[in-house]
Order: C-alpha cells, then sequence, then structure tokens
C-alpha cells in the first residue's frame, strides 16, 4: 500500500516538472600546464563521448549556457556538434568559476602565516597540488578561509554564490513553458558552480558542499528540476529539486576507464 501511494505522489510530482536544468561540469583542462583553461586532449575526447551519448539517448536542449572559462565554451562546442544539435550556444558570466588564482595567491601566505602543518606542506620542496590528499587538505583550507573572510579584497564567497543563485533563478523565470511542456536547459560550468546550487538546493553546510564538490567527474551531468512556484512560496529556491547527480553515463559506456577523472 505506501508503494502505491508513493509512486502515485511521484506520478503527480512528474506532471509538474516544467524545467529540467542540466549542470555539466567542463570536460577536463589542462592542469598542470601553462595555461589551464583549455581543454586536454583528453577532455576533447570526454565532451566528444558525451554528445554523442545524448544524440544515440535522444535527448536535446533547447537551450545552451556556458561561462566565459575557454574549458566551458570549448566543451559546450564539441557537446552541441557531437550531439547534433543546432542551438546557438549563449555566454553568461554569472556561469564562469570563481577566480582559484586571486584565491591561492592571496590565501596561501595566510595560510602558511598562521598554520604550521600548512606551512611545511607549502613551503615543501614537493608542490602540495602533486598529492591528491594534500591538494584537498589546503583546498578546504582554503574555501574555509574564504567563506569565513569579510573583508575580501576581490569577489567574496557571499558574491560568489549571489551570482550564481541570481542566475539559477533568472533563467528559470525566462523560461518558455507556455505550451505546458518541460524545457530542458543545459549550463556548461565548472565544480564550484555546481556545488553552491547544490548547496542552495539541499541546505548543505560549507563542509558538505565540499565534500560534494570534490566528487565531481569531468564532463558529468547532474540534473534538477524547477517545479511551478506556490502562491504562498516566498523562497525561490524551494522550486528547486535534484534529479540526479555526477552522471557520467556518456563516459563509462565508452568503456574507457582512463577518461573518468575530476581535474
Amino acid at each position: 500500500m505506501e508503494y502505491h501511494a508513493c509512486l502515485l505522489t511521484f506520478n503527480a510530482l512528474s506532471g509538474l516538472f516544467m524545467i529540467k536544468i542540466s549542470l555539466i561540469r567542463h570536460a577536463q583542462a589542462s592542469f598542470g600546464a601553462a595555461n589551464y583553461d583549455q581543454l586536454s586532449s583528453l577532455g576533447k575526447q570526454q565532451a566528444s563521448a558525451i554528445g554523442s551519448y545524448l544524440l544515440n539517448c535522444n535527448q536535446a536542449f533547447s537551450q545552451v549556457y556556458h561561462g566565459a572559462m575557454w574549458r566551458q565554451r570549448e566543451t559546450a562546442e564539441l557537446i552541441l556538434e557531437n550531439a547534433r544539435l543546432d542551438l546557438k550556444m549563449q555566454l553568461d558570466t554569472a556561469l564562469n568559476e570563481f577566480d582559484s588564482e586571486q584565491l591561492l595567491t592571496y590565501y596561501i601566505p595566510i595560510l602558511a602565516n598562521t598554520n604550521d602543518e600548512f606551512q611545511q606542506l607549502i613551503n615543501n620542496e614537493k608542490p602540495w597540488h602533486s598529492s591528491a590528499t594534500n591538494f584537498e587538505k589546503v583546498f578546504r583550507a582554503l574555501i574555509h578561509l574564504w567563506h569565513q573572510d569579510a573583508d575580501c579584497p576581490f569577489e567574496s564567497w557571499a558574491d560568489f554564490k549571489n551570482r550564481v543563485l541570481h542566475f539559477l533563478k533568472r533563467i528559470a523565470k525566462q523560461a518558455d513553458v507556455s505550451q505546458g511542456q518541460t524545457e530542458s536547459i543545459a549550463l556548461v560550468t565548472s565544480g564550484g558552480v555546481i556545488g553552491v546550487i547544490l548547496q542552495a538546493i539541499l541546505d548543505l553546510t560549507v563542509e558538505k558542499l565540499l565534500d560534494i564538490n570534490l566528487m565531481i567527474y569531468n564532463a558529468s551531468v547532474t540534473e534538477i528540476y524547477c517545479l511551478p512556484k506556490a502562491p504562498s512560496d516566498t523562497d525561490a529556491l524551494s522550486q528547486f529539486r535534484l534529479s540526479s547527480f555526477n552522471n557520467i553515463s556518456g563516459l563509462l559506456t565508452a568503456n574507457k576507464p582512463q577518461w573518468i577523472t575530476r581535474k
């Protein structure tokens, strides 16, 4: 009896789904190269594989947005090309990742000066980012410093989060659902952007956000739905529901384990 009640509830909610938003993380960038902001040769294969997978599954988008980073734009181009979708991509800087260079330049010295363990890691002959364990440790500490800094001299954590969520609400409001159809929108962006969207929808702590952020695969697809807003609902974010997280079916079907990365 309980199963059938749940099934009826799910079917009723499914009828309300009006906007599906696919959050696609860019394919592998050129980590360790002089210019990180470009797809590696593997990244190009990943993005192409996702496009081919969408084609084979007969999945399409009505709109595709990407940020100003080249790795985001190139991922979007390759997905559309291989999915054979004739759409004009839309650039919006709200989908840009936070500025990691500013974050490192400003907070690494603070971290090294206030914590002996991090000072040893950062000043070691072997770069801290060459070890996955050390990278995660330093990354978490940097994000916490940034999150707590009310006097951040560049884009603050609050400003970063606000620009992303403002964009999310805006595209949901502008989406064309006049015919009662589910509109499918793709946002090709980065892990930090996807992380703060999920944090807001799921009401996560910063620590839980970092747990999620560090797990997001390159070229993965996370799906959220936006339901019609109830008249009594004052919180626009309560319209959103998480449908799937970190889906890499397009890479798994290629049967190439080396294509599964997080860089």
